[in-house]
C-alpha cells in the first residue's frame, strides 16, 4: 500500500493513490491500529476533495460508516451510510447501493433493530450476483424479521459450505456471514464448523 501511494505521485488518475490508502486502511483495521486508520481515512478524504473523485468519496463514507459502527457511534454510522447510499443512487451503481444494504443488515444485528433495514431490501438483494456471500443474507434478514422457519429452510443450502468453500478473496467474509446465520438460528453444528475454520484468524482485530 505504501509503495502504491509513492508511485501515485506520477500517476494522472486519483485512483492510483486511492487504492494504496484503501489497502493501508484495511491492514490497519485488521491490526487494530486505529491511529493509522485515522491517518489513512484523512488521506482518502484528501484524495476525494483535491481530485474530485466520486469513488474516493464513496469509499471514505463507507469507512466512516464502518468506523462509527465499530466504536458504537451508531448515529454517525447511519449518517455516513445515508450519504454513501445517496451517492450510489446518484451514480446509479446497484453494487454500491447493495453495500449500503449489507451494512444496514449488520447494523440491525448489532443494535437489535430490524427497522434500520429498508423495506426494499429483497428487491435490491435480487439484483445482486448469486454468490453465497450475498445469498446467505436472505436467510439472515428473515431471521432478523422473526421469520425463523423460512430462514432455517433458506440457510440449509449454506450448512455444508464451511467444509467445502474454497479459500480465496471471499472465503473469510462468506464464512463469517454463515457464522452469523448459524448463531442467529442456534445452529451449533455449523457455528462450530465455521469456528474451527476461522480460529487461526483470531490474531487479527
Amino acid at each position: 500500500g505504501r509503495r502504491a501511494v509513492e508511485l501515485s505521485a506520477k500517476a494522472r488518475q486519483p485512483i492510483a493513490a486511492l487504492w494504496g490508502h484503501l489497502w493501508r486502511v484495511d491492514a490497519a483495521l485488521q491490526l487494530g491500529n486505529m491511529a493509522e486508520v485515522d491517518r489513512e481515512l484523512a488521506e482518502i478524504e484528501r484524495v476525494a476533495r483535491e481530485r474530485g473523485s466520486i469513488v474516493a468519496r464513496w469509499h471514505h463514507l463507507r469507512y466512516l460508516a464502518a468506523y462509527g459502527a465499530l466504536v458504537g457511534d451508531f448515529p454517525a454510522a447511519r449518517r455516513a451510510d445515508d450519504a454513501a447510499h445517496a451517492l450510489a443512487d446518484r451514480v446509479g451503481d446497484v453494487a454500491l447501493v447493495g453495500m449500503s444494504m449489507a451494512f444496514l443488515t449488520q447494523l440491525a444485528i448489532v443494535t437489535g433493530d430490524p427497522g434500520v433495514v429498508p423495506i426494499e431490501w429483497e428487491r435490491v438483494l435480487a439484483q445482486a450476483p448469486p454468490m453465497p456471500l450475498v445469498s446467505v443474507a436472505l436467510s439472515i434478514q428473515h431471521v432478523i424479521e422473526g421469520r425463523c422457519d423460512l430462514a432455517r429452510s433458506e440457510f440449509e443450502a449454506f450448512r455444508h459450505l464451511p467444509a467445502t468453500f474454497p479459500v480465496g478473496i471471499r472465503w473469510a467474509p462468506t464464512l463469517a456471514q454463515i457464522e452469523i446465520g448459524a448463531v442467529l438460528l442456534d445452529d451449533a453444528e455449523v457455528a462450530d464448523a465455521v469456528y474451527l475454520r476461522l480460529a487461526h484468524t483470531a490474531v487479527y482485530y
